[in-house]
């Protein structure tokens, strides 16, 4: 990708880094107020549930079967040791 291939100095690539870096963690605090406001909005279990099948399904490209598959059980075995 040529966004990674840095042509020039060190210090004249430094705010292609930081910007990369901070976006990174912009896009981190917004995934963790989403997971908050649906935990806040749905409960617990259910809103853990609907995060991760996001995340495994947008994020990793996961296969839809195991995305669904993960979010419950994940949800039916976290209740179990409740």
């Amino acid at each position: 990708m040529s966004f990674f291939r840095m042509q020039g100095s060190f210090i004249d690539n430094l705010p292609k880094i930081y910007g990369f870096y901070t976006g990174g963690f912009v896009i981190f605090i917004g995934l963790m107020a989403l997971l908050l406001l649906l935990i806040d909005l749905v409960g617990h279990y259910i809103g853990i549930s609907v995060f991760m099948f996001v995340l495994m399904r947008w994020i990793a490209k996961e296969k839809l079967w195991l995305s669904i598959a993960t979010a419950f059980l994940s949800r039916s075995s976290a209740s179990i040791r409740t």
